[in-house]
Order: structure tokens, then C-alpha cells, then sequence
């Protein structure tokens, strides 16, 4: 989910690249693809998107901005651009919406709202989403928010897989559910920081 920049520094976060005996074990490839695209005069998104480095994944660059108009042509656009029974990775830049940032708002391009993930979810898709972890407790917060996804998308698979400081928000249809959660175990398994979070039954 691009968009303006607001000159912080969030994206320049690549102490990890500096700590390859800790992260590389995880995925040598992306590893070492990451590193020497960030030795490029201009790395950013463009180049990841061109590199090839996600096989398979195609990149919706539009910009996201704040108004409501803008939200709306946004994902009438990624509604025809993503294709039926795939699977849509949402990267806002904070998580799900909050209530002090209704949409609209100033700010409100950080968040993804509960009604643009549901209709994002149409023909089959199951939707993935970044979160950030602010001054919460993780595993009540991650559970929260699984149960507000439940809320708007009823009988999907949903779990998280959680580290220190973000959640990746999981909501399969059942063609993607198996693998995904396979995957996500077994990350799990290999890093001990790293834990799988179901939804409440």
C-alpha cells in the first residue's frame, strides 16, 4: 500500500541485513537478493518490484491517499487488477484501522478498514496483512484483531504469525488454508521468536 512519503525513517530499518548468521538461515535467497538491491543508487519498491525477487507475485503500485474518493478508486482498481481464488498481501504502514483515524482522515493511508479487506476478499481471495505492534501486549492484541477480521469474514481460516514487533494477519479460503498454515508452522518451528496465533473458536 504505497504511499506519500512522510519523511520518516521507518523504511530505512536494515540493521538486519548486518546480521547474517541470525536471519540467514531463515531464506539465504531473499537474504542475499535484499542486500545487494539495497546497494543500488535508489533502492526502493521499483526495484524489488522489477528484481524478481517474489516469484510469482505481481505488485499493485498505485498510490494510496487519505480522501475517501481516493480510498474508493484505489480498490475499485485492485479489485480488477487482483485475479480470482489468489492470494492479496496488504502492507499498510501501521495495521488495521483504529477508531481515532476514521476514513478520510489525515493519516488514514496508514491502515487498511475492515470493509476494504471484506470486499477485497470477494472471488475467492485470501487476504494477508502486515500489523504493527504498538505498546500492547502481543498475544489479547493479535487476537483482537484476528477476531474483528472473523467479524467481517466469516468462515475463513484465521491465525497469525507473530514476532516482537509486527503480526502477518492470515485469512485463507480453503484452497490457500493448508499450505499457508504448513509454512507458517514450520517457520514457527525453526525460529523461536517467531509464534503462530489462532483465532478464538
Amino acid at each position: 500500500m504505497a504511499t506519500p512519503d512522510d519523511g520518516g525513517a521507518d523504511g530505512r530499518r536494515r540493521k538486519y541485513l548486518e546480521q547474517a548468521t541470525k536471519y540467514r538461515d531463515i531464506d539465504g535467497f531473499l537474504f542475499d537478493r535484499l542486500g545487494r538491491l539495497l546497494d543500488l543508487p535508489n533502492p526502493g519498491m521499483m526495484a524489488i518490484e522489477r528484481s524478481g525477487i517474489i516469484e510469482g507475485a505481481d505488485f499493485y503500485s498505485e498510490m494510496l491517499e487519505d480522501s475517501r474518493g481516493a480510498r474508493e478508486s484505489y480498490f475499485s482498481g485492485l479489485d480488477d487488477f487482483a485475479p480470482s481464488n489468489s492470494l492479496v498481501f496488504f502492507d499498510p504502514d501501521n495495521g488495521l484501522e483504529i477508531k481515532s483515524v476514521p476514513k478520510g482522515r489525515k493519516n488514514c493511508s496508514k491502515f487498511l478498514f475492515l470493509d476494504e479487506l471484506q470486499a477485497s476478499a470477494g472471488e475467492g481471495r485470501t487476504i494477508i496483512v502486515y500489523q504493527h505492534f504498538g505498546r500492547v501486549q502481543r498475544d489479547p492484541y493479535t487476537e483482537v484483531q484476528l477476531d474483528r477480521i472473523k467479524s467481517v469474514l466469516p468462515g475463513r481460516r484465521l491465525f497469525a504469525l507473530a514476532g516482537s514487533h509486527i503480526a502477518f494477519l492470515v485469512a485463507a479460503t480453503p484452497a490457500h488454508a493448508s499450505a499457508l498454515r504448513q509454512a507458517a508452522d514450520q517457520l514457527s518451528d525453526r525460529w523461536s521468536t517467531i509464534k503462530v496465533v489462532d483465532a478464538a473458536a
